[in-house]
């Protein structure tokens, strides 16, 4: 990846504003997120953790560039947020993942059959066929007050001017990141690998879309990552699935032994062919960002 040329900060009618407004536009986006809460919590949970992830992935764009206190007090915040909501997920994700056509279809009804006895999600309060709606709201308008007050604070900062250059450097260790995680996945093929795999493959997308809104990038850059990152989480949520079957009372794990076995199977067939079709995207890493010249073509 080429970097930009170093130059002075762009003032607050350029980068520094669009990083402005993204960061209210996702304190905003929070807040009418948990007030929906009450009547669709499990949208709103979903949403909720989408927009944080964005907001992360945005947010960790600006190391190097701004204040590192603020900066490290927001990253914080919304890593905190995001734990809050974890147990939120645990019911509404198991439910999804029963309902997947990826896991096979006789091992798909011999887990709903196993589930539906056990009756809850291992290790939580949380029903497999339950809504957590009153537990939903508080817990999001608690988080998104939470993160509101750090990003108001790195919006001034933003406020007085970003450097491209720092904007870039900040995505190319993104993807040198996401290169170091896609290596120790092909060579280990480990679970943990793979969940970094993805997360790091998120990061960078998440942070591409936004740089492909304010045109330093062109829109087909983040596409790629984008798939990449829908394959990866089919595999993790094979993963997700036997850490829970993996928490299940051990008479229910003995009688699951060919599922278990089958769900692996997949998790290294899938691992392995990403691992090999994606190597040309991680080797090439993310593009950098350009000021776009007047007149310029979009996609």
């Amino acid at each position: 990846m080429t970097m930009p040329a170093d130059g002075p900060a762009d003032g607050p009618d350029n980068l520094g504003s669009a990083l402005m407004l993204r960061l209210a536009t996702g304190r905003e986006r929070l807040r009418a997120l948990a007030a929906e809460a009450a009547e669709r919590p499990e949208r709103s949970v979903h949403e909720f953790r989408k927009e944080l992830r964005r907001l992360r992935s945005v947010v960790r764009l600006l190391r190097g560039s701004v204040e590192a206190e603020p900066l490290a007090a927001a990253e914080a915040e919304l890593r905190g947020a995001f734990r809050a909501t974890n147990a939120l997920r645990d019911g509404d994700v198991l439910r999804a993942l029963l309902r997947s056509t990826g896991i096979g279809k006789s091992n798909r009804r011999v887990l709903r059959r196993t589930f539906a006895v056990v009756g809850a999600v291992p290790g939580t309060s949380h029903a497999v066929d339950g809504e957590n709606a009153d537990s939903a709201a508080p817990v999001l308008a608690c988080a998104a007050a939470d993160a509101a007050a750090t990003l108001a604070a790195l919006e001034a900062l933003c406020g007085q001017g970003v450097p491209l250059n720092g904007i870039a450097l900040a995505l190319e260790q993104r993807a040198q990141k996401a290169r170091r995680a896609w290596r120790r996945t092909g060579r280990d093929g480990l679970d943990p690998d793979i969940h970094d795999w993805r997360k790091r493959v998120k990061e960078v997308r998440h942070s591409l879309e936004w740089l492909a809104e304010v045109g330093l990038v062109r829109p087909r850059a983040s596409r790629a990552w984008a798939r990449l990152a829908k394959r990866l989480g089919g595999v993790t949520d094979l993963l997700i699935l036997l850490e829970r079957v993996d928490a299940l009372p051990a008479e229910h794990r003995r009688a699951l032994r060919r599922c278990r076995k089958d769900l692996r199977r997949r998790v290294a067939r899938r691992t392995r062919r990403l691992v090999r079709e994606y190597g040309a995207l991680m080797e090439a890493g993310a593009p950098a960002p350009v000021l776009p010249e007047a007149g310029a073509p979009a996609d």
